[in-house]
C-alpha cells in the first residue's frame, strides 16, 4: 500500500488537499503532480522559443484550472491514465492550488506580452522564473503560490494522519483499494459468494461485473484485502437518465464474504466508493438494495426517478450536488450479463 510521508502530506495540505483520507491521497500524490508537470513543460517551450503565441495558447487552460476544482490535464489521468495503473480518481484541487492556477495564468499574458512588444530579456527572466516555480511544484510538491496564498489567508491545521479502519474500528490490516487486473478472479469468488444463498439474486453478479470491467464501465471498483487476500468488493457504473441529466452513477454490486460480514466492511466500501464518485465530480448515485441499510448513507426515496421492474420501496437517489433528476434510469448494459 502506498504511504505518505508528514513532509508531503503538509505540502499537499498546503496547496488545498485537506479534508482527503490519506490512503487515497497517498495513492494519487503522484499523479497530482502531472498537470503541473505538462503546463511548465509546455511554458518551457514557450519562453525557449520566446513565442507570445505559444505562451498565450497556454493561458485559457490555466484560467480553468483556477476557475474549476479538476485541472483539465487532470481529465487525462482521471479519464484514461488511472485505468491503466489501477489507481484511484485525483481529489479535487482547493483553493490554493487554483489561485496558483490563476496566478500562472496572468504570468503567462505578462510574459507573452513581454516578447511580444520585444522585450526578450524581460520575457526570458518571466518564463524562467514561471518554469522554475513549475518545476519547484511538480518534483517537490511544494507549490509557492499557494504558500503564498496560505499567507494571505491562513494554514490549516496539521493533519492528524487518521487512517481510514482505525477511526471506523476495524482491523487495521484490512486495506480498500482499487481493483488491479490480478483481482479479477478473487473479485469473482468473492460476489459468487456473497450471493450465493440470497433469495432475491438471481446469481448473475459475477457475469455483471466482469462485463463492466470488459467495456471499460467500472468507473470506480474497489476491493476490500485482509492479509493479502480480497475479502469484498464494490463497482460503480455509469448510469443513463431520461433527462439527459449526466455524471450520475449506479451502485452495485457489492459483496462481503459470508465469514467477514458484519464487521464494517461493506460499510468501509460505500463509504470509500461515494468519496471518490464525488471527487470525480459526479453528480449523485443510485442503487437497487435494502431500504434498512442504505438510508445511513444519505440515500433516499425519489418518486420522481424510476427504474423500470424495481418496486420504488428498493429504488434509492443520493444527489451530490442537491439537484435531483427526474425520469427513467437505466443501468448500464452489462447489467444484462448472464454467463
Amino acid at each position: 500500500m502506498a504511504t505518505l510521508s508528514p513532509t508531503t502530506r503538509r505540502r499537499l495540505e498546503i496547496q488545498g488537499f485537506v479534508d482527503v483520507e490519506e490512503r487515497t491521497l497517498a495513492e494519487t500524490a503522484p499523479w497530482l503532480r502531472l498537470a503541473f508537470a505538462l503546463c511548465t513543460a509546455m511554458a518551457a517551450a514557450g519562453t525557449v522559443l520566446g513565442s507570445p503565441i505559444y505562451l498565450w495558447s497556454l493561458v485559457p487552460i490555466a484560467a480553468l484550472a483556477a476557475a474549476f476544482p479538476v485541472h483539465p490535464f487532470d481529465l487525462l489521468y482521471n479519464h484514461g491514465l488511472r485505468h491503466l495503473t489501477g489507481t484511484g480518481p485525483l481529489p479535487r484541487r482547493g483553493a490554493p492550488s487554483r489561485f496558483a492556477c490563476g496566478l500562472g495564468a496572468v504570468w503567462l499574458l505578462v510574459t507573452a506580452w513581454a516578447f511580444q512588444s520585444g522585450a526578450m530579456v524581460t520575457g526570458y527572466v518571466l518564463g524562467g522564473m514561471l518554469t522554475f516555480v513549475g518545476l519547484l511544484v511538480s518534483t517537490t510538491d511544494i507549490c509557492i503560490p499557494s504558500l503564498i496564498y496560505r499567507t494571505l489567508f491562513g494554514f490549516p491545521p496539521r493533519s492528524a494522519h487518521h487512517k481510514l479502519w482505525p477511526r471506523r474500528h476495524m482491523n487495521p490490516k484490512i486495506d480498500i483499494r482499487s481493483e488491479t487486473d490480478a483481482d479479477a478472479a478473487a473479485i469473482a469468488e468473492v460476489t459468487v459468494a456473497a450471493f450465493k444463498t440470497l433469495a432475491v439474486s438471481n446469481h448473475t453478479e459475477q457475469f455483471i461485473i466482469a462485463a463492466l470491467r470488459a467495456a471499460g464501465a467500472l468507473t470506480v471498483s474497489l476491493v476490500a484485502e485482509e492479509d493479502g487476500r480480497v475479502i469484498g468488493h464494490i463497482a460503480f457504473s455509469p448510469l443513463t437518465l431520461s433527462d439527459g441529466t449526466r455524471h450520475w452513477y449506479g451502485l452495485g454490486p457489492v459483496s462481503v464474504l459470508p465469514q467477514h460480514q458484519r464487521r464494517g466492511i461493506g460499510k468501509a466500501l460505500v463509504q470509500e466508493g461515494l468519496s471518490r464518485l464525488k471527487n470525480m465530480n459526479a453528480r449523485g448515485c443510485c442503487l437497487v438494495g435494502h431500504p434498512d441499510y442504505y438510508t445511513r448513507f444519505g440515500f433516499r426515496h425519489s418518486p420522481g426517478l424510476v427504474l423500470e421492474g424495481v418496486p420504488q420501496e428498493f429504488f434509492f437517489a443520493l444527489p451530490f450536488d442537491g439537484h435531483l433528476p427526474q425520469g427513467a434510469v437505466t443501468f448500464h448494459d452489462a447489467f444484462k450479463a448472464n454467463a
